[in-house]
């Protein structure tokens, strides 16, 4: 009991990512975009000098504008300027981004998000989904109303979504550990194996793999690394430690990743080198400690995120069909099975008693074994018991018969027939030897 209470508690803990980095993160995801009327508004409530001087930031080191303002309210914690003046856009085609928080805690992380991309939001290119264990927390999602879909499930009995039915994990799970196994390499391992994130397994949509960005622990990263880097592709250039606030409580990191189209085959001599190389230097970027500077808003081929748009509407109605044809199951009790069970049975004539008024012949016999009606052991008048098989075999027969020919001269005709011959097999005991005695329909006994 003692042990089933600590495993609890342990999937119960919870440690909130701080907002601060919840916006980063958001920014990173997405693209910035600060349009020309709220910049002036901007210059004027930052007053000149202060705008000025983050302009030559920003052309000294060849970064945005819109980036390094975007990261000064960041810096002061002044939110209430980022969701007035500031959207965020994702990298998506068409159909709909799905974000997943499997252990949502009060849906703060998702509620952002709904903030910073209102107006995709409002048009449903973002599917919101949330899961929370406690109870507590799980009604404040609800109360917010906030998401698309909420569930109060244990991740272990997780099974609403689809395969290959998300865009992007934001993946804080509780610290600790089940069984011995810490949290974060458990949780993970069982969402690599239900298969959620979405894989194309398409060699020319490389770019269209599910994205998951994890908050965790600085040890918890270096115990699920080899998992982490079998699975995913690692964006090292954008590993950093949290804020110094919360990196003192915590010692949380960000990682983002993207998930591979198969996992490395270690048994694979090349493969097996390139994961060792890439253990090796995400290990070193780690033990660095890096820390979050404004170049990582910054998008490149490399470091750019682009989230797969998934058909989520279709794919959810797929497998709840399928749920449903699963649970539907026939009344074997009505008259419709009950007629083919009739047409399909195979009788059982192990107790069959066959009543003749007159002696059975040998080809009545054969026709009756040749039917399987008793095939086997079979008593003779209750007094001997004979192994048989009987059967039919195909035979031809020539017959002969009298006609005319064209000059009316009688000629003898010969005609093949194919006809069905029963026979049975009995062992006899030949004076002492075992024979195999084959009678045939039509003969008799001496």
């Amino acid at each position: 009991m003692a042990g089933s209470q600590i495993e609890s508690q342990s999937k119960l803990m919870f440690y909130p990512t701080q907002i601060k980095e919840i916006y980063r993160i958001i920014s990173i995801v997405g693209r910035i975009t600060f349009n020309h009327n709220n910049r002036e508004v901007v210059k004027e409530q930052l007053g000149k000098e202060k705008y000025h001087e983050l302009v030559t930031i920003a052309l000294d080191s060849n970064l945005q504008v819109s980036n390094v303002i975007y990261d000064y309210f960041l810096e002061k914690e002044d939110y209430q300027s980022i969701k007035q003046y500031f959207t965020i856009s994702l990298n998506f085609a068409r159909d709909t981004s799905t974000i997943l928080d499997p252990f949502a805690g009060e849906g703060v992380f998702l509620e952002l998000f709904t903030q910073a991309m209102e107006s995709e939001y409002s048009n449903e290119n973002i599917h919101l989904i949330a899961n929370e264990l406690e109870t507590n927390r799980y009604n404040a999602i609800k109360e917010k109303g906030i998401v698309n879909e909420h569930y109060n499930l244990a991740f272990e009995e997780f099974n609403k979504l689809p395969k290959n039915s998300i865009s992007l994990l934001l993946y804080n799970p509780p610290y600790g550990d089940t069984n011995g196994i810490r949290n974060v390499k458990h949780y993970l391992d069982l969402i690599l194996d239900i298969g959620i994130l979405h894989n194309t397994k398409d060699a020319d949509k490389e770019y269209a793999n599910g994205h998951i960005v994890m908050v965790i622990r600085k040890d918890d990263l270096l115990d699920s690394l080899p998992l982490i880097v079998k699975h995913f592709d690692v964006y090292e250039e954008l590993i950093y430690k949290v804020n110094e606030e919360e990196y003192n409580r915590y010692k949380q990191y960000v990682i983002y990743a993207k998930l591979r189209k198969e996992p490395i085959d270690l048994n694979n001599t090349y493969w097996a080198l390139k994961y060792q190389e890439e253990m090796q230097l995400i290990t070193n970027t780690i033990e660095s400690n890096p820390e979050f500077n404004i170049k990582m808003y910054e998008k490149n081929y490399r470091t750019r995120i682009d989230l797969p748009s998934i058909p989520y509407r279709e794919m959810k109605f797929n497998m709840s069909a399928a749920k449903k044809a699963k649970e539907l199951q026939s009344d074997l009790s009505n008259s419709n099975w009950k007629w083919i069970k009739e047409l399909t049975e195979i009788k059982d004539f192990t107790t069959e008693i066959i009543d003749k008024p007159t002696p059975l012949k040998l080809g009545e016999t054969a026709n009756i074994i040749a039917s399987g009606m008793i095939n086997g052991e079979m008593s003779l008048d209750n007094k001997a018991y004979h192994v048989v098989v009987g059967g039919t075999k195909n035979q031809i027969r020539n017959e002969e018969y009298k006609e005319k020919d064209n000059n009316g001269e009688s000629i003898t005709v010969t005609k093949k027939i194919l006809y069905s011959q029963p026979y049975l097999n009995v062992l006899v005991n030949n004076n002492g030897h075992y024979e195999i005695k084959e009678i045939i329909g039509g003969e008799t006994t001496e």
